[in-house]
């Protein structure tokens, strides 16, 4: 089982219909899309959210540990240009300072950055790391049901230092994770092959 996490409802629209994912409608806490091998839930914004939406998951999933675990969406970078996608090597969680290292125990199928999450949006990108809201909170659940090999976030740049003024549509979320989609489509093929491994 693939278990994806994101904020947005625009980020998840694509992965939605790109995994011919359904609704559960029995699930009220938070919305659940899901087929024979995946499950989405889509948290809201913050890393208490993604936390919470993530332990969610797990707590109505009938895989008990076999599966994968991905935080997909969107995030700032000072410098790299908009579309382009990156997993992430680093997770620092910006309020306590704590740094936790995602294992990439296989060939990623695009870039690795470091990613910052903060509790608030930024005025000023810092150099050198992606920032998003989410991805930390989403990490430090899920490692507790799935080794570090099967957790990983995907981000795709949104926006930047000639950017950041501008504030992005749903619209233009959900195109530059539909932009993604083939990269996405490559992750999940050696995340499978870890689950086969066992």
């Amino acid at each position: 089982m693939i278990h994806i996490v994101t904020a947005l409802r625009c980020e998840a629209k694509p992965l939605i219909q790109h995994f011919g994912l359904r609704d559960e409608a029995h699930h009220n806490d938070f919305r659940i899309y899901s087929n024979h091998s995946t499950r989405l839930v889509i948290s809201g914004v913050g890393k208490i959210a993604a936390a919470t939406a993530t332990a969610y998951l797990q707590e109505t999933s009938e895989d008990q540990g076999d599966g994968v675990w991905l935080n997909i969406g969107v995030a700032g970078h000072l410098s790299k240009p908009m579309g382009e996608v990156f997993m992430a090597h680093k997770l620092t969680d910006a309020a306590s300072g704590h740094t936790i290292y995602p294992q990439l125990t296989f060939k990623p199928p695009c870039a690795t950055e470091c990613l910052l999450t903060t509790d608030q949006p930024m005025t000023r990108l810092p150099p050198d790391t992606m920032v998003d809201m989410e991805a930390f909170g989403f990490y430090s659940t899920a490692i507790h049901f799935a080794n570090r090999e099967r957790v990983h976030c995907l981000k795709i740049i949104s926006d930047n230092g000639a950017s950041l003024e501008d504030s992005l549509s749903a619209k233009q979320v959900e195109a530059l994770v539909q932009g993604a989609m083939e990269t996405i489509t490559a992750l999940t093929i050696p995340l499978e092959g870890l689950v086969e491994r066992g």
